[in-house]
């Protein structure tokens, strides 16, 4: 079978910075280097790899062939300046000759002092024609969008002057180069994203790994003083601490029993980096690729051209859309991760569905436990089998898979759009910002897709004419105002149904305890068989309207309503201004997709807050 093309992928940027001129340690930068990139390799082995530099001396030049022989790295030269102008600067040497040779393996430049002109303005034109200054902007791109740096350190005792120097201290703090920034509406309260530093020194011979921010977390401490409730109190810290550590080994113990079971071993990777922060945002990103990975080997590209249909509609043949670079890529991405949101949708469906059936039974089998002893074991066996069903959502990640791929699916969705409207807005300036943890994943991938969709020429950035603009407000705004509309009718019919499964599930336990009542009242209390009966009936009509709440929570018909309806709103008011004309178009949109990363945002979090649990009732 053919495999998968790269852009189905989500990249890991990989940034490189050194010393200006030849390189005098190639064997000891290579020696130090060629291992934290076989680590990397093991430990996202399921994804490509673009590394970034500006190929400013010998050091740089060789950690990109080093990255492009042994990571297989995909090379994008960012320059100060034009590739030409860039290599006419430099002296005749072996590192002139390796710039020519790498920038030959390129798979694209960025030139800096082009996008400064474009989005700097009156101010980028005189800035651009100062050499220092696009060095500045080209090191400050290079931070913001690394996700792990491999700095050669400097020797030459000037490192307040240094650019690596520069872009680990910019890096450290969070990347918050606003000064030298070429982000749209960046904001001062953007969010920090964890990154990885590789340092290399070829004097001492050493490597240091280091990911930033520093991991603050740390063992929670009993406040107060430290004899507070004297003695009796020193046992109960004691015996709670206790408690919980023996919680926490019987819970790592069934998680590994569950996995020893149910999951295949995966490879034994004795070189790979140890878990952080970090590295398991980037898992995400490396489960990613892998999930795409099999789904295309199982079932082929067929349900992904589907979706980039559904995605353009009429506009799937249309030549300007297709023959993009930049919106390739995100087309791409987007039928991946809305086909992977839907394979893991169905599954959790299935799942919650048999969850909930089986805690119906289990209710139903309850009350009839006094027909027949037997029926403890079956009551008693259904338990487990629910809380395996629960363990293998939590373990396999199952609807956390289906949550954080449609937002990942929303989140390139707007970006296309604005790309191609010829809006220049990055989506991951706006998506998740106000979330840590895992969860910024999401974001770190739309911000890794960006360095390979980046417009570099000024030309680039205005669209040829109108149509794009008749062709977004067409697919995006028309086009999910109909969805919202069309969605929003079953999620309230369902909602209604079970709402009046409820509520007759209420009524007939009312008129079965109102026979009941009068049947104990005329007949008294010696036919035990028939109480008895009236009971069990009782227990299941009562089953029937717990487990209908139970699920109609959890489906959270009623909220996906209201937040449908209020997106609705959102794309009737955008056609209805875009109609009108006196508004910018692009304003429109830009106000559009804000609100819609904002609806994403809240809608991803709240459902990753309510888990698939054990039904209780």
């Amino acid at each position: 079978m053919t495999p998968i093309s790269e852009d189905y992928l989500i990249p890991i940027v990989i940034g490189v910075t050194g010393r200006k001129g030849d390189s005098p340690d190639e064997e000891r930068v290579s020696a130090l280097a060629l291992p934290e990139m076989v680590r990397l390799r093991n430990t996202f082995p399921n994804s490509p790899f673009v590394v970034i530099s500006s190929l400013s001396g010998g050091d740089e030049c060789l950690l990109a062939r080093l990255a492009i022989e042994h990571l297989r790295a995909r090379l994008i030269a960012v320059l100060p300046c034009p590739p030409g102008q860039y290599k006419n600067g430099l002296p005749d040497g072996k590192y002139r000759e390796d710039f020519s040779e790498l920038l030959g393996r390129a798979e694209s430049s960025i030139d800096i002092s082009s996008l400064m002109r474009y989005k700097l303005g009156g101010t980028g034109y005189g800035w651009a024609e100062d050499r220092a200054m696009t060095e500045r902007f080209t090191a400050a791109f290079i931070a913001e969008h690394s996700e792990i740096l491999f700095a050669i350190s400097s020797v030459d005792g000037k490192e307040e002057q240094d650019t690596t120097a520069r872009i680990i201290k910019w890096i450290r703090e969070g990347r918050i180069t606003r000064e030298y920034s070429l982000r749209m509406n960046k904001s001062g309260l953007d969010t920090m994203d964890r990154s990885m530093i590789i340092s290399i020194d070829p004097v001492t011979l050493r490597t240091k790994t280091e990911s930033v921010p520093a991991d603050l977390d740390s063992v929670p401490v009993i406040s107060g003083p430290k004899n507070q409730y004297g003695f009796p109190g020193a046992i109960y810290r004691a015996a709670s601490r206790k408690l919980s550590g023996l919680v926490q080994s019987v819970s790592l113990f069934l998680d590994k029993l569950y996995d020893s079971f149910f999951n295949r071993p995966g490879a034994d990777i004795t070189d790979g980096y140890e878990k952080s922060p970090f590295t398991g945002i980037m898992e995400r990103i490396d489960g990613f690729n892998s999930d795409i990975r099999n789904y295309f080997d199982k079932y082929g590209d067929k349900d992904l051209v589907k979706s980039k249909q559904y995605l353009l509609q009429n506009e799937s043949d249309n030549e300007l859309i297709s023959g993009d670079g930049a919106l390739r890529k995100i087309i791409c991405l987007y039928s991946a991760s809305d086909v992977l949101s839907q394979f893991y949708q169905k599954k959790t469906a299935g799942l919650i569905s048999w969850i909930y059936v089986l805690f119906f039974i289990a209710v139903v089998l309850y009350g009839l436990i006094d027909w027949s002893s037997y029926l403890v074991l079956c009551y008693i066996g259904l338990i487990p089998a629910i809380a395996l069903l629960v363990k293998k959502t939590s373990r396999d990640r199952i609807e956390d898979r289906f949550l954080d791929y449609r937002g990942l699916a929303e989140g390139l969705r707007v970006q296309f759009f604005w790309t191609l409207s010829g809006i220049d807005e990055n989506v991951s300036s706006h998506y998740l910002s106000k979330y840590e943890g895992l969860l910024t994943w999401i974001r770190k991938a739309v911000r890794s897709i960006e360095i390979v969709t980046v417009r570099t020429g000024i030309a680039e950035h205005v669209p040829a004419n109108n149509t794009f603009m008749d062709i977004t407000r067409k697919l995006w705004i028309e086009s999910q105002l109909g969805y919202f509309g069309t969605k929003k009718r079953p999620l309230l019919a369902r909602s209604q149904q079970f709402g009046n499964i409820m509520f007759l599930s209420f009524v007939l336990t009312l008129l079965v305890a109102l026979v009941y009542g009068m049947y104990v009242l005329f007949a008294g209390v010696g036919n035990s068989e028939a109480i008895n009966n009236f009971q069990i009936l009782l227990g299941v009509i009562a089953a029937v309207g717990v487990a209908a709440q139970a699920y109609k929570n959890k489906r959270a018909y009623d909220e996906l309503e209201r937040r449908y309806s209020l997106a609705q709103q959102t794309y009737a008011s955008a056609k209805r201004e875009l109609e009108i004309g006196k508004v910018p178009p692009e304003s429109i949109l830009i106000a559009v997709g804000r609100e819609a990363l904002l609806e994403n945002s809240d809608w991803l979090w709240t459902h990753r807050n309510v888990p698939i649990e054990v039904p209780k009732g």
